[in-house]
């Protein structure tokens, strides 16, 4: 898997949608877990989006194109 390092050091892999590079910020107890909330310190240029996501809705995946036209 080929990867090069955000600002932070954090690994940004290659070939992915986009990437968001966050610091700890909080984190919080919930029975035997640990949810950590980050803080967004970099993120990808616009450039880097070429491709639509692929969503989960209603019950099946979808792109937004396909919620544009429930909406409609």
């Amino acid at each position: 898997m080929s990867w090069s390092a955000a600002e932070s050091g954090n690994p940004i892999i290659a070939d992915t949608l986009m990437w968001v590079d966050c610091e700890a910020w909080a984190e919080h107890e919930a029975g035997d877990h640990l949810i950590v909330i980050g803080k967004v310190v970099a993120m990808s240029p616009p450039e880097w989006h070429r491709h639509e996501p692929l969503l989960y809705f209603k019950g099946s995946y979808r792109h937004l194109r396909d919620l544009d036209q429930l909406a409609g």
